[in-house]
């Protein structure tokens, strides 16, 4: 079922500039190292977990994209030091989604656009998707 918020299961991602009408809330980290570049938040109807990174300029765009696994499963990956396969999953996920959005248009599409267009010469902010890297091989 289709979180009225979040729209998780069905949405896997929100661009820069959009998002649930209810916030997406942080998750405490408590005695934790966060992983490096990247946050987690939860939807605090369906309590589905986001994953959020910031990108340029000036780190002011985030992406969220949506966590299939488990909290603990995340926590068991960051304390392995594998920030930089979490990083590269979140980066894949977010290229394939922002290609299917720009391919389908809408308000999500044109915020990518808006990105695209502040990057200037240091875009566009997605060319072709990326290998995903195998998260369930490192659970």
């Amino acid at each position: 079922m289709t979180c009225a918020n979040c729209e998780a299961p069905d949405r896997r991602l929100w661009p820069a500039n959009r998002s649930p009408e209810r916030a997406l809330v942080p998750v405490p980290v408590y005695f934790r190292d966060p992983v490096a570049w990247l946050q987690l938040k939860t939807c605090s109807i369906c309590e589905g977990i986001w994953v959020s990174a910031r990108h340029e300029p000036f780190s002011s765009f985030q992406y969220c994209v949506l966590w299939p696994y488990s909290l603990e499963d995340w926590w068991h990956l960051a304390d392995q030091d594998l920030d930089a396969v979490l990083l590269e999953w979140h980066n894949a996920i977010r290229e394939a989604e922002c290609l299917k959005i720009l391919d389908r248009g809408g308000a999500d599409a044109e915020a990518i656009r808006s990105h695209d267009a502040r990057l200037g010469r240091h875009g566009p902010f997605v060319k072709t998707a990326r290998p995903c890297p195998d998260i369930e091989s490192y659970l």
